[in-house]
C-alpha cells in the first residue's frame, strides 16, 4: 500500500530530482512544452509514478501537467520556502489587473493563465514557495480554492 505524502513532500522530491538532474534538461523541456489536457509525454509519467503517486483521478492529472509545466518553466533556483505566492507577485511587478485575472480564472483558460504566470515569474528570477503555488493550482474544491485566492490577495496588498 503507497503512504500518503503530503504536498510538501512531493515539491521536495520534485525540487530534489530537478536538482540532481533526475529530471534531467530534456525532460524539463518535455515538460515545458506538455499538453497538459492530454498530458502523453514519457517526463509527466516518470515524474508522476516515482515522485508524485500514480493514483490520480483524471483531473488530478490535468491539473499536476499544470503543476510541472509550470515548474519546468521556473526551475529550482526559483522554489523558496516561505515566499508567499502573492509576496513574490508584488515583487515582481505583477500588475493588479493580471492579479485580479488571475484570481477570477476557471476553466480552460486556467493552464495558459498559470503557465503566463511562471513564465513571468522566471523572467524576472522572482522566487515562490512551489507549495503554494502548486497549492494554487491543484485545489479543486471551490471553497477551498477560494481561501487559497483569498490568502494570495493579501499577500501582494501586504507586500505593498
Amino acid at each position: 500500500m503507497e503512504q500518503q505524502q503530503t504536498l510538501p513532500d512531493i515539491i521536495g522530491r520534485i525540487t530534489g530530482a530537478m536538482e540532481r538532474n533526475l529530471i534531467g534538461p530534456g525532460e524539463q523541456a518535455e515538460l515545458r512544452r506538455l499538453d497538459v489536457a492530454h498530458p502523453y509525454s514519457p517526463a509527466f509519467w516518470k515524474v508522476m509514478t516515482v515522485w508524485v503517486g500514480s493514483h490520480q483521478a483524471p483531473e488530478g492529472e490535468t491539473r499536476w501537467a499544470i503543476v510541472l509545466s509550470g515548474f519546468a518553466r521556473m526551475g529550482p533556483p526559483l522554489n523558496k520556502r516561505g515566499v508567499r505566492l502573492g509576496q513574490a507577485l508584488y515583487n515582481a511587478g505583477y500588475s493588479e489587473l493580471r492579479l485580479l485575472k488571475l484570481l477570477r480564472v476557471k476553466g480552460p483558460t486556467f493552464a495558459d493563465t498559470v503557465r503566463r504566470l511562471c513564465s513571468f515569474l522566471a523572467a524576472k528570477a522572482e522566487p515562490v514557495d512551489w507549495v503554494e503555488l502548486a497549492r494554487f493550482i491543484l485545489t479543486v474544491d471551490e471553497q477551498k480554492a477560494d481561501e487559497v485566492r483569498r490568502h494570495i490577495a493579501r499577500d501582494y496588498y501586504a507586500t505593498a
